[in-house]
Parts: structure tokens; C-alpha cells; sequence
């Protein structure tokens, strides 16, 4: 059984836990972005007693008096958030760039940067080691981020889809943009950015079973400048023998050009990686989109379930990828036509033996190219506490309906290719809702049959945030549908329950060409901050029916249902802490319980509907 565990650098490990104070915003009053402008506090009930005049402390006595009080004030910064972290402007839904509409049209004079540390509170060694320890983002890399410049007309939807840029760096817990008229020219504004950095380096650790070993160090801001760099070091650890390094290298913003290069090279206990990837995405209304990569993969243990059988094969894979679009917004429609295309060729020298016309098309050989064409629309809107815990996150309203078409040359056969995807989603008065439906195939070209057909259904919503006594609570349920036809046999055949598909509890093999998963989650954000970290408790129940009966409730049925707890500080780049009691059912009863399971959760990203590269309707 492989153990994962994700640690903080020994050295580091007591400023991060001792981060109990939030950043005070202190905003001027004509700041257009809505900000909590009340500096925190303590809860200090004992603030307002009063000495008894008649009965004055002795000096022993005093002391006494102001260590019990101390000691009071500690418990409660430690323990507690200040309610007006849950204030008007931090919990509701707001439209950050309706709000800055009233300076659109005016000229930039001046941008400025007011970029803080990790800690700002220094009172303790603690932080100053810490803060000592992190290299504070350079100005460079937050000007990079920036889709305007001094001189730019000020546009409202240009500066919140910079900020949006920003805060989703791994590297930046927080940021706003502080736009302000200049008093002596109301025709101009400056513009100040304000940033709170990350704690961003951190050692994994990885233990397996057969006396192998992983240590690694890795840094997502790497001196400062935004990169994302890495290293991974394998071993046996019983007779120590080194087994291999992977080294990987990320840059989010080349050289400001908004194109991001990635580098992963190197091998580890079983597998070879060669990847590199030069890439950019739509970012405007009209834009255009880029990329090419290139891998090279071995694995010596690639895991294909048939006939609810696990199997280990070696597979070699590599592949070529060229891929550009170009996206114009057009203004009577308020939405952006955009046509992409993309073309892929895919080998594998090293495959199973039986792969056949009909048997592991996910390794059949190819070339492919395909062509997408589309209307969409997104905006963004801003909130706190749904995919994060106290910091703002934004949330895409918007729409999408796409077509693709092309022709894959494969080593059985040529096929034309035909999908079909529509997406919408924004918020409501019961919160936010969104959908999504896709359909594909590929079409022999010589035939006419059908071939690797597949449907995909998603949806999801999430309650507006709602009072629970000091604390916040949100509902979140989730529907996913996958149905696939004459998918042959073997590898790319079926699909299961896997790691992102909830419910992760499902011990089982369990795999078929039609599943249906339901996902309901009640999460309680507490006002508890014990040593600077967050704690929100949940508890969640999942229905899954997976099988190859075309009427979906007849296939096999799980269930796993639970409650747990999640602790995050906003400040590290790592995926908060959770402890989870869960137990599993199937039709039969009871399957097995996880009574104590330690994890590590990644902060989800919010769904978009701006395109990204053609791809066929994924089967997974």
C-alpha cells in the first residue's frame, strides 16, 4: 500500500503553524474593489473589565492579573477569526468589474506595487525566520501578469481579469487592485496592486512497500519569480541504492508573453518521463491560442482494469502535439466566435501483445487532426468560502456551445470524427448552478459505423453561504453521467471509479461502459484558527452505479457516505489537511470502513467555459 506524506521543511515548520494573525486591509475610501476594511481583532471580552479601586493588586498580585490576561489574549488569537472576516463585502456574490465601470475610459498614469510577506505580523522570531527563509515576489513577475499597461485606457474587465490572473498563482494567497482618480486630473487614475505571497516551499516524502523510497524538494516561486521548480529523489532504503531523479520546471508567464514552458524529465521507481510543453491560452474576449509539446513516457506498470480485472502492462507512449485558435469577441452579441484546431500523433513502440482492431484502443497508433468552432461567454464574479477558505476566489458565470469535426488516420482504420458540447452556468437565488453535456464519435470512414462513441453529463451546484450560529456553511452536489458504445475491449474500453471521480472510498475494480455519480457535501466553515490554520468540517454522501447494462440502475451499486474535518492555512501552496471517518456499501450491504484517513486536499479550481485546446469527448 503506497503511503503519501507531504511535509513542511523541519526549519519551517514552526513559523508556518505560528502564522496565527491575519493580514489587517486598510483600504482608502474611494477603493473600488469591496474589501473587508475593518483591520482583525482579537476577541478580548477582558479588554472592557475594570479595576476595583478599593482592592488594588499587589505588585505579585498584578503580575498575576496581566499573565492570566496575556495568557487570555493568546488562547483567543490563536483559536479564534474575527467575525468581520465573514463580513457583507467577503461572503456575498460581487461583480468586481460593474463596480470599477465608473473609471472605465480613463487614462493609466501609474502603477504601482505594494507586495507584503508571507507574515506580516514579526512580533515573533517565528515569522521573522520564516519571512526571512521566503523571497517575496519580484515586481517583474506581478507586471507580467498585468493585461494593461501605464498609458492603457482603463477598461473594468481588463483589470478584474488581471486580477483574476494573479490570484491564481500558486504563489499569491491574495491580491486586489486599488484604483483611484488622481485629485489634480480626474481623467486619469493610478492604480496600486496589493499582494499577499504564499508560503511556497515543501519537502514530499513517499514511502512504498518493496524497500523503495521517494524524497523531494520543490518551490513554487522560485527566487521570487513566479516559476514552479523541483526534484524528486529515488531510493531503496534497506540496501540503500539510488533508483533515479525527476526533475521538473514550470514557467506560468514567459518572458510576460503569457505562454507557459514546462519541463518534466527523469525517472523514478518504474517509469521514464521526457515531457516538455510551450503553450497559451485564451485570456480576452479576442485572443488567440498556441501551444506544442512533445513526451516520451515509459511505464513499466501502466494499470488497465477489464472485466473487473487489474492488469500491469509496460507501455512506452509518445506523442506530438500542435495545437492555435483564434477567438473575436463580437459586440451586438456580447459573446466571442472562435475557431481552434489541433493536430496530435501518437505512438507506442512498447505496448501489450494482444492489442488488435478491437482490443486496447486506448494504444492504437494515430494520427489525428481536429477542428473546433464555437460562440462563448464568461464573467467573472467574486465571493469567498466555496472552493477556499477565507480568501477571494472567483467564480465564472457563462456560456458555451461548441463543434467539432476531423479524421484520425489510425493503424486499423481511418475515421472521420463529429462531437458536440454545450455549457451553461451562473449564479441564481439558491446559489450557483451549472451544466454541462458532450457527445462524440468517430465514424468509419469506409463503413459509416460508429466507433468509440461516447456521452458525457455533468452538473453541479453550490448553496449560497449560509449563517450557522459564528460559523458559514455551504451545500455543494454533484451529478456526472458516462455512457460509451462499441468502445472494443481492454485499455480505453471502460471506465471506473478513479481518485478525481468520487467517491474515493470505493475499494473495488468495478468498471463498465455506463456509470452515474451522485455527490452531495455539507461543509461548515468554524471561526477556529488554531496556530494560523482554518478548520471547516464536513460530511458527504455518494451513490455510484457502474456496469454495462444500458439501463443504469441495474448495474453494480456503491454508496460511501461520512463525516470529516479539513484544516488550511490560505498561506501555504499546499491542499489542506483532512481526516475523514467514511463507510462503504454496494447492494450486497456493508463493504469496509475507513475509520481514519489522512489526506491532503487540492483547492479545486472554479469551472470555466472559455475554450481550451480540440479534444475529443473524453471517456474516463
Amino acid at each position: 500500500m503506497r503511503a503519501r506524506i507531504i511535509i513542511i521543511l523541519s526549519a519551517i515548520v514552526i513559523p508556518l503553524m505560528a502564522a496565527g494573525r491575519a493580514f489587517p486591509h486598510l483600504p482608502a475610501a474611494d477603493q473600488a474593489l469591496p474589501r473587508d476594511t475593518t483591520a482583525e481583532m482579537a476577541i478580548l471580552p477582558d479588554s472592557a473589565s475594570v479595576d476595583m479601586p478599593e482592592a488594588p493588586p499587589g505588585p505579585e498580585e498584578g503580575d498575576t492579573v496581566k499573565t492570566r490576561r496575556a495568557f487570555s489574549r493568546l488562547i483567543r488569537r490563536t483559536l479564534f477569526v474575527n467575525r468581520d472576516k465573514h463580513s457583507k463585502h467577503n461572503t456575498q456574490v460581487v461583480d468586481e468589474a460593474e463596480l470599477l465601470d465608473r473609471f472605465n475610459g480613463k487614462r493609466i498614469n501609474s502603477i504601482t506595487y505594494d507586495r507584503h510577506d508571507v507574515f506580516e505580523d514579526k512580533r515573533t522570531w517565528f515569522r521573522s525566520l520564516a519571512n526571512g527563509m521566503h523571497m517575496r515576489t519580484v515586481e517583474s513577475a506581478l507586471e507580467r501578469d498585468l493585461l494593461f499597461r501605464v498609458g492603457d485606457e482603463f477598461d473594468s474587465e481588463t483589470a478584474v481579469a488581471s486580477n483574476q490572473i494573479i490570484i491564481g498563482r500558486p504563489y499569491i494567497s491574495d491580491s486586489w487592485l486599488d484604483v483611484r482618480l488622481r485629485p489634480d486630473d480626474t481623467t486619469q487614475v493610478d492604480i496600486t496592486l496589493v499582494t499577499y505571497d504564499n508560503w511556497t516551499i515543501g519537502v514530499t516524502a513517499d514511502g512504498r512497500s518493496g524497500d523503495r523510497a521517494m524524497i523531494g524538494i520543490h518551490d513554487y516561486n522560485f527566487l521570487g519569480m513566479g516559476n514552479r521548480t523541483g526534484t524528486q529523489t529515488h531510493f531503496r532504503y534497506r540496501n540503500p541504492k539510488y533508483l533515479g531523479n525527476v526533475f521538473d520546471y514550470e514557467n506560468l508567464n514567459l518572458l510576460g508573453t503569457f505562454y507557459t514552458a514546462a519541463v518534466k524529465l527523469g525517472r523514478d521507481f518504474e517509469n521514464t518521463y521526457t515531457d516538455f510543453a510551450v503553450s497559451k491560452n485564451f485570456i480576452r474576449p479576442s485572443d488567440y491560442e498556441a501551444g506544442v509539446s512533445y513526451r516520451d513516457n515509459k511505464f513499466s506498470r501502466f494499470g488497465v482494469i477489464d472485466a473487473d480485472t487489474l492488469r500491469y502492462h509496460a507501455v512506452n507512449t509518445r506523442s506530438f502535439d500542435l495545437w492555435g485558435g483564434w477567438a473575436h469577441f463580437i459586440e451586438s452579441r456580447q459573446a466571442s466566435f472562435y475557431i481552434t484546431s489541433h493536430f496530435l500523433s501518437e505512438r507506442f513502440p512498447r505496448r501489450p501483445g494482444e492489442t488488435s482492431a478491437a482490443m486496447h484502443p486506448l494504444f492504437h497508433n494515430r494520427d489525428e487532426i481536429l477542428f473546433g468552432t464555437g460562440l462563448y461567454w464568461e464573467r467573472f464574479y467574486s465571493s469567498t468560502m466555496i472552493y477556499g477558505y477565507r480568501f477571494q476566489e472567483y467564480i465564472a458565470s457563462g456560456q458555451k456551445l461548441q463543434f467539432v469535426g476531423g479524421y484520425s488516420w489510425q493503424e486499423f482504420g481511418d475515421y472521420w470524427y463529429a462531437g458536440l458540447t454545450s455549457a451553461k452556468g451562473g449564479f441564481t437565488g439558491l446559489g450557483y448552478i451549472r451544466g454541462e453535456a458532450s457527445i462524440g464519435s468517430y465514424i468509419d470512414a469506409k463503413t459509416g459505423k460508429l466507433w468509440q462513441s461516447t456521452l458525457n453529463i455533468r452538473g453541479g451546484w453550490f448553496s449560497n453561504l449560509l449563517d450557522a450560529g459564528r460559523s458559514k456553511m455551504r451545500l455543494f452536489l454533484n451529478v456526472r453521467y458516462t455512457r460509451g458504445w462499441n468502445r472494443g475491449h481492454g485499455a480505453g474500453s471502460l471506465v471506473r471509479f478513479s481518485k478525481d471521480i468520487r467517491p474515493t472510498s470505493f475499494d473495488t475494480y468495478a468498471a463498465g461502459s455506463n456509470r452515474a455519480l451522485v455527490s452531495a457535501q455539507t461543509v461548515v466553515f468554524t471561526p477556529f484558527k488554531p496556530l494560523g490554520f482554518n478548520i471547516a468540517l464536513f460530511g458527504f454522501a455518494d451513490a455510484g452505479w457502474i456496469g454495462n447494462n444500458p439501463d443504469t440502475f441495474r448495474n453494480a451499486f456503491y454508496s460511501t457516505f461520512g463525516i470529516g474535518v479539513r484544516f488550511k492555512n490560505e498561506r501555504l501552496v499546499f491542499g489542506a489537511l483532512q481526516f475523514r471517518l467514511g463507510f462503504a456499501v454496494d447492494k450486497g450491504g456493508f463493504m469496509h470502513n475507513n475509520m481514519i484517513s489522512l489526506s491532503t486536499e487540492q483547492r479545486m479550481n472554479s469551472y470555466r467555459f472559455i475554450p481550451t485546446r480540440t479534444e475529443t469527448v473524453h471517456f474516463e
